[in-house]
């Protein structure tokens, strides 16, 4: 498994509104979209019912223009184990 470090690029992304964590992320994962999974179903909130004609809601952590993720060669993380979120711990249920 790699870590991997998803930063918030944008703070004003309307998208905001379905995540119930905005700063960095530390994950445990074997890819980049795995990583940014694991992030967006650990941090998701409630949206919004939407209408029949508008388009689903995307969480904020999907998307590569308002959330960077690098991988992080040197970590003190252990790189065995389960794919799954490291840090922030108040999210690890």
């Amino acid at each position: 498994m790699k870590i991997w470090k998803l930063s918030p690029l944008d703070p004003d992304f309307a998208g905001w509104c379905y995540s119930r964590h905005l700063g960095d992320a530390i994950v445990r994962a074997e890819d980049e979209e795995q990583a940014r999974d694991i992030a967006a179903l650990r941090f998701g909130g409630l949206a919004p019912k939407k209408g029949p004609c508008e388009e689903t809601p995307r969480s904020p952590w999907k998307n590569p223009i308002v959330v960077k993720c690098i991988e992080l060669e040197n970590s003190d993380y252990f790189t065995h184990g389960l794919p799954r979120l490291l840090e922030p711990k108040d999210f690890n249920i």
